[in-house]
């Protein structure tokens, strides 16, 4: 590892308080990377309006319809609040229910990320607040996807400063631009004196915006070891060898009959990470894992099931062998680091047997994590 005879101030931002397991954890990845090289290091504490919704209630007015008994009342506090109550109850059951995954993700952010002082919520903020660095990061993850908020923010492309600044393993999360997203997206990232994406969708889409110069890297999570990530890992529980379901979103057939099928032939107890779906078929279902909890479940994995890219990242990271199941096989970030290691055969497989021979990707391990540690290496200079 190289140590730097003069310790750069980095300050980088991304979406990393937005309980989300992979969002977090590749956080504290880059962060904890560049601090091993005696850098000072701190993540913006950037917490605009639209990405504080998963915890909160939007009570907004309202409208009682004309057709309703109620409507002559309807400017009487207690039927208005009837109504928000009414309208709200999904998300108030959701936020009562997963009250304990949200205190250990505000648990893991408090323990493990080093944020700065202030939070702000605003590039003007930001830019106000004169912020000081060496060298600003933008990066990782699904930073610059324009289908999302964050992806039209120019405080992701670190508009409010005029320091030096680059990007790790930023991800557009998409593999076309509108007009209005190219034309923003080429004059902010033009100001960069660096770019690295994550996908190679990533690389063309920097080429039709004209910059050239872009660089392929690993996720930041690849920049730590299994050892290194095992030091974060909870001690909640047991330790015998399971099968680990992650799955995002609506809940997939497929990846129940894969796990299922696991455990009729292996005897281990399935567990479930959940996040919204209820895994009914789940033998242990985990409601209340942050991070450190999620990463401890992989350390004791013998399976994973997953339609998950950074469950699919931490699987090749610990060397458990894993299915991943997508329905778009377009889904440029899972197809890209299953094919970097050769394990093609691992996505959307109709035979759920055979052992990964990990000896055979030991070394494709070192060359994948070479990409992004030479290119810090080459901007971390003063």
């Amino acid at each position: 590892m190289i140590i730097y005879d003069i310790a750069m101030k980095i300050k980088t931002i991304t979406c990393h308080d937005v309980y989300n397991y992979g969002a977090s954890l590749q956080a504290y990845a880059l962060q904890k990377y560049l601090s091993k090289l005696t850098h000072n290091v701190e993540i913006i504490d950037y917490l605009p309006d639209y990405l504080l919704v998963n915890y909160r209630v939007c009570w907004k007015r309202y409208n009682v319809l004309p057709e309703s008994r109620l409507y002559k009342y309807r400017s009487n506090f207690l039927v208005d609040f009837a109504y928000r109550v009414k309208k709200s109850f999904k998300k108030i059951r959701f936020i009562i229910e997963k009250h304990g995954r949200k205190v250990a993700f505000d648990k893991f952010k408090r323990e493990r990320l080093i944020c700065t002082d202030r939070t702000y919520s605003s590039c003007e903020e930001m830019r106000e607040a004169n912020l000081q660095a060496d060298l600003f990061i933008a990066g990782s993850d699904q930073i610059w996807n324009p289908l999302f908020t964050n992806g039209r923010d120019p405080s992701f492309y670190l508009q409010f400063t005029k320091a030096k600044k680059i990007s790790y393993a930023a991800s557009f999360g998409v593999s076309l631009l509108g007009d209005e997203d190219r034309n923003n997206m080429r004059k902010w990232i033009s100001s960069f004196s660096a770019v690295s994406v994550r996908e190679k969708t990533g690389i063309k889409l920097l080429k039709s915006l004209g910059l050239i110069n872009g660089v392929q890297v690993c996720d930041p999570v690849f920049l730590l070891n299994k050892e290194e990530w095992l030091k974060i890992a909870s001690n909640k529980y047991n330790k015998d060898p399971k099968i680990v379901v992650y799955n995002l979103g609506e809940l997939d057939p497929i990846i129940k009959e894969c796990a299922l099928s696991l455990s009729r032939k292996t005897g281990y107890k399935i567990y479930s990470i959940e996040e919204r779906g209820n895994i009914n078929y789940a033998d242990i279902r985990v409601k209340n894992a942050g991070p450190s909890e999620f990463i401890e479940l992989f350390g004791t994995a013998a399976h994973v099931v997953t339609n998950s890219f950074h469950a699919t990242a931490f699987s090749i990271i610990f060397n458990i062998d894993f299915y991943t199941f997508i329905k778009n096989n377009t889904s440029s970030r899972i197809v890209d680091v299953l094919t970097d290691f050769g394990l093609q055969q691992r996505l959307n497989s109709k035979v759920y047997e055979g052992s990964i021979d990990w000896r055979k990707i030991s070394d494709r391990t070192d060359d994948y994590k070479a990409k992004g540690v030479n290119y810090l290496k080459d901007q971390l200079k003063l």
